[in-house]
């Protein structure tokens, strides 16, 4: 039997220990590969701009890597531990250092081209699926299943150096030189673990409240803005140091303070092979204690990862609907001329792509607040009546609002600020006073989620129809288009033309004040939403990564 014969050999014989160790290999080794296809398409090749969704892949090849390295090495020295007994054996019958070192770098690197031979296969068969979805999050037509010998040259260079390198350090992980220690490695009896109750009861209120503290983050804001604020700061923080105290302490304390009560009741101890069970338990945990502590922060790294990047889309997504509610929406001051051409061009664009659409008119005008007067938001309030709000309200299906002659209600805008918003002066206020006809009104209430853009103004105040009736003709006027379009996701193409369009005319304008202000959901929702999908895309993949790493 020749020495490679012998590697061969070890391999085989310890498989069942190797599986998973060659399982996670293969699978992050097919992660990098499917991204590399991606990355080497010819399609991308086209384009003069790395774009961003291949730099998200290419920072993910290098996380992948260090990841696989740090991976590698512990896993190697966890089994090379459990083998001490085998090398010992050896090193009776005569192998040399030097010979047992070149040993365990054959097996290792056998390993390693054999996770990446059926990862890089793995990775070609699953290229075709990850194409398919990162064409759709792209919209980049054409990207074919292609021969991606770039991509072949690429991971078997990045991963058989990786191999080679862990390979070469492994040896250094043997550290008992006389065969004696070797072949008694498992013979010494494992010392009892004594548990405090202090450090168990310190653990257990770590690990809850760290869970507790992420699982309400609603109940915390509520109690008070600047309760809010401090949970919202403290949170980056405090939550990831609370759950890593108390896993650990969970499982090198808290555990076998539960077997030891489980002990001490001793009908319960006797009975059955209850007795075996809870001393082996306590033996395997006392055996594993750092390597359970790994696999419990890994999982927890890897579902709060899928968690957050999936949550953060669908905020995204919110967000876009408040910063405007309609698909388009154009506000056009009275000194504006192109609104008959903008708008006919926007109606023949929608009916020629057979977009349905409903355009809802409503008034505004600048309202100037007596307590806003010498600040810079002064002319940056509005105010539309009841009837033409609720308008707009009912075809978004939104709450309506009504008030007497003598409320208002006032509608945030870029005055919102989700966390420091009770801080503002403004939201304070029980009473308003319009400078433009010197009338004081109670205010009913605040709105955050409303109909008008969040970026048209600082606020708009929703006031009866008789007020605005009563506004003198010197009041600014603004008419507001707004556009209702069935199956408005489709139409980002239309509306970012269309905002290009009025940004051209406008600039080429040599009206000084403000002509026009137009907004659109479309667009924005189509590029934030490619975004956040490539990010949940391979956030999840970097998620099972270290999910099947930690298994």
């Amino acid at each position: 039997m020749t020495f490679w014969q012998f590697a061969f050999k070890n391999v085989t014989r310890n498989s069942r220990a190797y599986f998973a160790y060659f399982v996670s290999s293969s699978f992050s080794i097919a992660v990098f590969f499917s991204f590399a296809v991606y990355l080497f398409h010819p399609k991308l090749q086209n384009f003069g701009i790395v774009s961003e969704i291949s730099g998200l892949m290419i920072f993910s090849e290098v996380v992948i890597v260090f990841f696989s390295f740090f991976f590698l090495l512990y896993s190697i020295g966890t089994f090379l531990k459990v083998r001490k007994k085998q090398f010992g054996v050896l090193t009776v019958l005569g192998i040399s250092r030097k010979q047992l070192h070149r040993l365990v770098f054959m097996e290792n690197m056998l390993i390693g081209i054999l996770s990446i031979f059926f990862g890089m296969q793995f990775g070609l068969v699953f290229s075709q699926f990850f194409l398919l979805v990162t064409a759709k999050i792209t919209h980049v037509p054409g990207i074919y299943l292609y021969l991606p010998i770039n991509a072949f040259i690429l991971t078997t260079i990045v991963f058989l150096s990786l191999f080679i390198i862990v390979s070469a350090l492994t040896p250094m992980l043997i550290r008992t030189k006389k065969a004696v220690h070797l072949l008694k490695i498992n013979v010494g009896k494992q010392k009892e673990r004594k548990p405090s109750v202090l450090i168990s009861l310190f653990g257990a209120i770590c690990l809850f409240g760290g869970y507790a503290l992420a699982g309400n983050p609603k109940y915390f804001a509520s109690v008070s803005p600047q309760i809010g604020i401090i949970y919202m700061v403290s949170s980056i923080f405090v939550i990831p140091t609370l759950v890593t105290i108390g896993t650990y302490f969970f499982f090198s304390q808290i555990s076998f303070l539960l077997i030891y009560i489980l002990k001490t009741r001793r009908k319960f101890y006797m009975k059955r092979i209850n007795m075996l069970w809870i001393s082996d338990l306590a033996s395997r945990i006392r055996a594993n204690i750092n390597m359970l502590f790994i696999v419990a922060m890994l999982s927890t790294i890897a579902f709060t990862m899928i968690t957050f990047l999936y949550g953060f889309g669908k905020f995204i997504k919110l967000e876009v609907n408040r910063t405007s509610p309609f698909p388009i929406s154009y506000f056009s001051y009275d000194a504006n001329p192109f609104v008959t051409e903008h708008l006919n061009w926007l109606e023949q664009q929608l009916q020629k792509e057979h977009f349905p659409y409903e355009k809802i008119k409503a008034d505004i005008y600048e309202t100037p607040l007596e307590e806003d007067k010498g600040i810079a938001i002064y002319n940056d309030v509005y105010a539309i009546k009841q009837s033409d709000y609720n308008k707009l309200a009912d075809s978004l299906r939104m709450k309506q609002l009504f008030m007497n002659d003598n409320e208002a209600y006032v509608l945030t805008g870029t005055s919102y600020i989700t966390i420091f918003n009770e801080f503002e002066q403004s939201y304070k206020r029980d009473y308003i006073t319009l400078s433009s006809i010197n009338t004081k009104l109670r205010v009913k209430g605040y709105e955050h989620v409303n109909a008008i853009p969040s970026g048209f103004a600082y606020q708009t105040i929703v006031l009866p129809d008789i007020i605005v009736s009563n506004f003198p003709n010197t009041v600014k006027h603004i008419s507001a288009y707004n556009y209702k379009v069935q199956n408005w996701e489709q139409t980002y193409k239309i509306a970012d033309t269309f905002i290009e369009k009025v940004q051209k005319d406008r600039n080429k304008s040599q009206y000084e004040g403000p002509l026009i202000r137009s907004f659109e959901s479309a667009g924005s929702l189509y590029r934030i939403t490619s975004g956040s999908a490539a990010y949940f895309l391979i956030g999840t993949f970097l998620g099972v990564i270290f999910f099947i790493g930690a298994g």
